[in-house]
């Protein structure tokens, strides 16, 4: 009886062992993507800060272009009317 109390008392022991390693890992891997989340979160308002900002340069091109082409055409020559 007591050989069997000391084997049932080894494998609780042992079974003991493998959940608090299971433990060890879980709280890693939780760790991890808490680490990831936060990464891609950052990435993200990059990428949003980015998306705006090219927003505002491609107005700004375009209103730079519209003066341009005003100069252009007020730097024109004056057409000569022939009598």
């Amino acid at each position: 009886m007591k050989i069997i109390a000391t084997h049932v008392s080894s494998q609780t022991d042992a079974l003991v062992g493998l959940a608090q390693v299971a433990n060890q890992i879980l709280i890693f891997l939780s760790e991890q993507n808490k680490t990831m989340i936060c990464i891609q979160e950052h990435i993200s308002k990059n990428t949003c800060s980015i998306l705006n900002e090219a927003v505002l340069q491609s107005g700004l091109q375009r209103s730079i272009e519209g003066g341009v082409s005003d100069l252009v055409e007020m730097n024109k020559p004056p057409i000569l009317m022939r009598p």
